[in-house]
């Protein structure tokens, strides 16, 4: 997000970095927090003590999850809304429903690589191959 609010100080007028830093940094960052959160657990061989932990399944996953979730996306929606003040001609709306819909499928595609492959490096290794494949074809494939 510092880059990101980087760029928008210095824009100049040319604006398709600023969508592809959405698009390609912003968005996939967001099951970053999220598979981390589950770097102790797999890591750090905790997955063997998660059965006798008095917690329910549900605040292992869903409600572990969530706050970051919402945290994320309240710093897009500020973003969004600085880019939407400082690039002509651009609907705010429209950008909210992409980036945000993009981000919270990253976050959904992360939280189930970890959970299938229960290893942060293979989720994070998945997300990124796909992110830099999609950034080098030019989102053709």
């Amino acid at each position: 997000f510092l880059l990101f609010m980087y760029q928008l100080a210095a824009y100049q007028g040319f604006s398709l970095y600023i969508y592809n830093t959405l698009e390609f940094l912003i968005a996939p960052l967001a099951c970053w927090w999220i598979i981390h959160l589950y770097d102790e657990y797999f890591e750090g061989g905790l997955h063997e003590l998660l059965p006798s932990y008095p917690l329910s399944r549900w605040y292992h996953g869903i409600y572990r999850v969530l706050p970051f979730i919402l945290m994320y996306l309240l710093m897009l929606v500020g973003s969004l809304w600085m880019v939407h003040s400082v690039v002509e001609n651009q609907d705010y709306a429209p950008l909210l429903v992409y980036v945000g819909t993009l981000s919270l499928l990253f976050a959904t595609v992360g939280f189930l690589l970890v959970a299938i492959f229960r290893n942060v490096m293979v989720s994070i290794v998945m997300i990124a191959t796909y992110v830099v494949t999609e950034y080098l074809t030019n989102g053709e494939v």
